[in-house]
């Protein structure tokens, strides 16, 4: 089930990006070629791309595409065995503090936004709660994933 949300938390990101393109494209054709830009592009792309920062995230570490720092597993020449389980355990609990508390505080926020009903200061008047939303779902799955290793570390660790 995780897999499945996160692959289709990548595919809405991938359809974003496109849209994203899409977006961006005609308003340069239309702000430079017909002098008439869309006024709605930029909170709409700006939008996409808080999108596309969270959406990806639990993908890519499940497939270990997120930045890695191994110079202390290089040093003691851990390629297998104790210290590489070591180390991703607490990568992975690093990723799971880090995405709790960004899941807390985007549900905080969210909910705080929606009651109070609070708006993007812009032309289209964006909910900011459905930012807000998005950093939460981004958080909650990168959080499922990084449990996730955690586990398969610890299991390695003991077996």
């Amino acid at each position: 089930m995780l897999k499945s949300f996160s692959h289709g938390l990548r595919a809405a990101a991938a359809l974003s990006v496109a849209a994203m393109f899409l977006i961006v494209t005609t308003n340069v054709l239309a702000r430079y070629v017909f002098n008439a830009p869309l006024h709605w592009a930029e909170e709409v792309s700006a939008l996409i791309l808080i999108l596309v920062g969270f959406f990806p995230a639990a993908y890519l570490w499940e497939k270990g595409g997120h930045v890695s720092f191994d110079l202390i597993s290089k040093k003691l020449g851990a390629r297998r065995g104790f210290w590489p389980a070591i180390m991703t355990g607490f990568t992975s609990l690093a990723g799971i503090l880090f995405s709790a508390v960004l899941a807390w505080q985007g549900c905080q926020s969210a909910w705080l936004s929606y009651r109070q009903n609070i708006r993007e200061p812009s032309l289209l008047g964006t909910p900011l709660w459905v930012l807000q939303a998005i950093m939460f779902l981004g958080a909650i799955a990168l959080l499922a994933a990084c449990v996730k290793t955690f586990i398969q570390a610890w299991q390695r660790r003991r077996g």
